[in-house]
């Protein structure tokens, strides 16, 4: 007897809900192939590479970065010529240019040089460009001059502004019951290290050391503003005190200890830049006194002290400069401390005196 062949009859069975159900043994029906959705090509946006468009961008970035540093650098240099170098420089570069052109059409003139020949249109044509590299080249020069000259004469006149020092002034008693003028060093630093090399600051100090004169040496006085006083002169004087401070603080130390032999007084301070023929070094120094000194000598209790030699006179001129602002100026602090500032030491007495 033949098999009979597969037929794709449903299977009956028994639903979920008790109804008969019937499923094909075999899906006669295959899926349609798979295809690709159909695109417009009108709508496909196109890729372009992203190169040039990076490598512009690179382009800007470098040419910003190069004209930035220029423009740094050049501020830099501004920053360290002084008035002299500007009033050498501005004249020379208008004298170049003036002589370049006259020379030129003196040339011209004269016939040395037709109008008609090549030399004439070459020489035409690059007369800017010579005059603007002689401008550049030139000015290098010049300031290695003025800056060695500016050196030498420094130096001959031992003006050592960098260099600073702070010394204590007293009134020593003699034999013969006058007083003496004595004074010594008690520190030396330089202006950059104390201000931790602040341009501003620095800049601003040399400057008024500048301005100076023999009957006020006190640096800028009075008249200095309340904003400048705060971001130039308050943060020198902290500096100052503070370098003292750390420097004797040995006596503040064995005070806290409990030692009995310590003394503490105040000391009132000046930054000065002294002036005058018998000033032996024009430097910014820091004149230290004691208070009970400068308000003796502003009530006239202090006579004219003896001097070790003549060039100590002016310190006895600088005395009575801080006495005059400490008397007048003692109870309004917001004037005094734009010329004098304090600073507390303890020192150590010996066990005998």
């Amino acid at each position: 007897m033949a098999p009979r062949p597969l037929r794709s009859e449903p299977v009956r069975g028994q639903g979920e809900d008790g109804l008969l159900v019937s499923e094909p043994l075999v899906d006669s029906a295959p899926p349609p192939p798979a295809t690709l959705k159909r695109t417009d090509p009108s709508r496909t946006a196109r890729v372009m590479s992203p190169v040039p468009t990076l490598r512009r961008e690179i382009s800007t970035a470098a040419t910003a970065r190069h004209w930035s540093t220029i423009a740094k650098e050049a501020v830099q240099d501004l920053e360290l010529f002084d008035k002299t170098y500007w009033m050498i420089m501005i004249p020379f570069w208008i004298l170049s240019l003036t002589v370049a052109t006259i020379l030129f059409r003196l040339l011209v003139w004269g016939g040395l040089l037709p109008q008609d020949t090549h030399a004439f249109a070459v020489i035409q044509n690059a007369l800017p460009e010579v005059i603007f590299a002689v401008a550049l080249a030139l000015p290098p020069m010049l300031l290695q001059v003025y800056n060695n000259s500016d050196m030498f004469r420094k130096y001959y006149n031992l003006e050592l502004m960098d260099a600073m020092n702070c010394s204590i002034t007293w009134l020593a008693k003699q034999q013969n019951g006058s007083k003496l003028l004595r004074f010594r060093n008690i520190a030396e630093f330089t202006l950059d290290d104390i201000v931790n090399n602040n341009k501003l600051v620095i800049r601003s100090t040399l400057n008024a050391a500048e301005e100076t004169t023999k009957e006020d040496p006190i640096l800028y006085g009075l008249s200095l503003s309340e904003a400048d006083y705060k971001s130039l002169l308050m943060p020198l004087q902290k500096a100052i005190t503070g370098f003292l401070s750390s420097k004797f603080a040995e006596g503040v130390l064995l005070e806290a200890a409990g030692n009995s032999n310590v003394q503490s007084f105040n000391l009132v301070l000046a930054i000065t830049c002294e002036k005058g023929p018998l000033v032996p070094q024009t430097k910014i120094r820091v004149i230290a006194a004691e208070e009970s000194l400068l308000e003796a000598m502003y009530q006239g209790k202090v006579p004219t002290p003896t001097f070790q030699r003549k060039s100590h006179s002016p310190r006895w001129d600088t005395l009575h400069v801080m006495a005059n602002y400490y008397g007048k100026y003692k109870n309004d602090y917001r004037k005094l401390r734009k010329v004098l500032f304090s600073l507390e030491v303890s020192v150590v007495t010996p066990l005998h005196v």
